[in-house]
């Protein structure tokens, strides 16, 4: 049986083997002073903000007649990546957007961990929204994403 801390750590090793110049972080980062908090999402080879944030946002848990429960949750995933014109840093943003997409999506269950990321007709990582944002004073490239994942308890 699954806990809710070893999905978060599979989604969050998942993304990280998939991105490995980013920041992941698996639950919502603070700071009160934002040149602290604009370090927690920095690359520290590049000087950049390159990050992705994993918070679950909300659980279901249903009782059908079998006799064990099916838990459900949502969970937010949020990309950052800083802008660079130059660089056409949105064609990298998508791409790392892609390629995590695609890992998820091949690893349905989380090694085994849960029983399914497919959920009605959303599979894997979903892009809800993607464009520029001013994060911590800088501008960024942001994807809001949802996933869910399902496990029986």
């Amino acid at each position: 049986m699954a806990t809710l801390s070893q999905i978060r750590a599979a989604i969050q090793a998942l993304i990280a083997a998939n991105d490995a110049s980013s920041t992941v972080h698996d639950f919502e980062r603070y700071a009160e002073d934002e040149d602290e908090f604009r370090l927690m999402f920095v690359d520290g080879a590049t000087d950049r903000i390159n990050a992705w944030i994993i918070r679950r946002v909300s659980q279901k848990v249903a009782s059908p007649s079998m006799g064990r429960d099916i838990v459900t949750n949502r969970w937010q995933v949020r990309k950052y990546l800083s802008f660079e014109d130059d660089q056409a840093s949105e064609k990298t943003f998508d791409d790392q957007l892609e390629v995590v997409r695609k890992a998820i999506r091949a690893d349905d269950d989380l090694g085994g961990l849960i029983d399914t990321m497919t959920l009605n007709e959303a599979a894997g990582l979903q892009v809800d929204d993607s464009g520029p944002v001013m994060f911590s004073g800088v501008l960024c490239h942001s994807a809001r994403c949802t996933l869910f994942t399902q496990h029986y308890e």
